[in-house]
């Protein structure tokens, strides 16, 4: 979902761009500009977080009996957090150890419910 409103926001922004290099003063290009770059500067974490989620549910379904069907990972800046039912402590404290493991990761968040 929110891929879908940064493609649009990306679609809507070059084609303001577009119809503005048409007929647009020195300070509405100059806006534009600025309003692109940052644009791209609030886009530019969104696909280091998805390489840190995946690379946290890599190395999640190599450990033995995790498993990683009950558990969500996600990643925001470097901040990993982990949720869903493992079945024990034990496996709750592997789950958390792999995470901090994991290249890129700066924090975890353990959300995870043992037991349910």
């Amino acid at each position: 979902m929110r891929g879908n409103r940064i493609q649009a926001s990306i679609l809507v922004g070059a084609i303001a761009g577009a119809i503005c290099l048409a007929g647009c003063s020195s300070q509405d290009t100059a806006n534009l500009k600025q309003d692109t770059q940052q644009l791209g500067r609030d886009i530019a974490p969104i696909p280091a977080n998805a390489a840190l989620k995946t690379k946290v549910e890599a190395h999640l379904s190599l450990i033995k009996g995790v498993e990683i069907a009950k558990i969500h990972v996600d990643a925001e800046n470097k901040v990993v957090t982990v949720s869903g039912n493992v079945t024990d402590a034990a496996t709750r404290d592997r789950v958390v150890q792999a995470v901090q493991e994991t290249s890129g990761v700066e924090k975890v968040e353990d959300k995870l419910q043992v037991g349910k």
